[in-house]
């Protein structure tokens, strides 16, 4: 059987809790090579969670402030009623 040839005693650890990835660097031509980044379920998860809550919160500030608009011409509009009452029986 062939023997092993370790040539690899640097790694270098690129992984975040979204998924993981490595570069490898060799000790004999001191090149390196980059593995490319692998998602991990969880990480998928974890972002499609963040932008649903993203989006959510997105439509609950804008809900809010179509409530908002919709008081304050609610305000106007009776505002405008009672100044016609007020001239149409002679008060201003």
């Amino acid at each position: 059987m062939a023997k092993t040839v370790e040539f690899v005693s640097e790694i270098e650890d690129l992984s975040t809790e979204k998924g993981y990835q490595f570069t490898f660097h060799c000790d004999k031509c001191h090149g390196g090579y980059t593995s490319s980044y692998k998602a991990t379920p969880l990480g998928i998860a974890a972002d499609l969670l963040g932008t649903a809550s993203g989006v959510f919160e997105t439509s609950g500030q804008f809900l809010e402030k179509a409530k908002s608009h919709q008081r304050s011409a609610g305000r106007v509009r009776r505002q405008s009623a009672q100044r016609c009452l007020r001239r149409s029986f002679g008060g201003d």
